[in-house]
């Protein structure tokens, strides 16, 4: 097995480290990746916060459980309500009604309040949300 030093570019080989479990083999990397930024999700904020510090210079790095441009079911039915939908109303009040009337309404205005504007923003980026 071998891993890649992102300074060097040469390939170096892993180790395989035996734990207190003998049918258990963990390998080990001679190197640490370092990043500035670690975005932890694959949602629109998430994309939009790895974009803009990817923008500023930072090297950024973005774990997801799902595959690189896949989204979620969640992820995918909160964007359909604002995809279609020049300002953020009708997604205000569809998630509102969905909530049963229950949602703390300020805090849905304000999680609404930028979903075009930055869907838009992530658009002009590259991705592809239709």
């Amino acid at each position: 097995m071998g891993a890649t030093s992102p300074s060097a570019g040469q390939p170096i080989e892993a180790r395989t480290l035996w734990t207190s479990h003998a049918w258990t083999k963990l390998p080990v990397v001679e190197f640490m990746e370092a990043w500035d930024i670690i975005v932890v999700g694959d949602g629109p904020a998430a994309l939009r916060a790895a974009a803009a510090a990817a923008k500023q210079g930072a090297s950024t790095l973005m774990v997801a459980v799902n595959a690189l441009g896949s989204v979620n079911n969640a992820g995918r039915e909160g964007l359909a309500a604002s995809i279609q939908e020049s300002n953020n109303r009708g997604h205000r009040e569809d998630t509102i009604r969905n909530g049963g009337f229950l949602n703390d309404q300020d805090i849905v205005a304000m999680r609404t309040g930028e979903a075009v504007r930055t869907l838009d923003l992530l658009e002009r980026w590259g991705v592809n949300f239709r």
